[in-house]
Formats: C-alpha cells, structure tokens, sequence
C-alpha cells in the first residue's frame, strides 16, 4: 500500500508540473491598487484567461 501512495504523490506532482508549463504567465506592468478589476480586464484585452496579483503587481495568465 505505501507504494501506490508514493507513486500517486510522485503523480500528481508531475501532472502539476506539466500543467505549469502550459499555462504562461506574464508581468504586464500594471499596479493592482486601487482594485484589482483594471487588472483582469487588461488580462482579457491582451487574450489571457485571467489576471491575478502578486504584490502591487498585476500579472496575466493562460
């Protein structure tokens, strides 16, 4: 049993991994304050799925 537990964890690490790698993320200069919805919709204007913060800095992904 420990064994198909570590192999299930060794798993999903590397369908995380690939999953990452897929998925690009970029910095597009943007400061979040005052919100974070100037962000998301700059996001979706350069075609990415979503917008996120990270600090005081608005970043684009998918």
């Amino acid at each position: 049993m420990k064994f198909f537990g570590i192999l299930l964890i060794v798993t999903m690490v590397v369908l995380v991994m690939i999953a990452t790698t897929y998925v690009e993320s970029i910095s597009i200069g943007i400061k979040c304050s005052p919100s974070i919805d100037l962000c998301e919709g700059q996001c979706r204007i350069r075609k990415y799925f979503t917008g996120y913060c990270s600090g005081d800095t608005c970043h684009c992904s998918g």
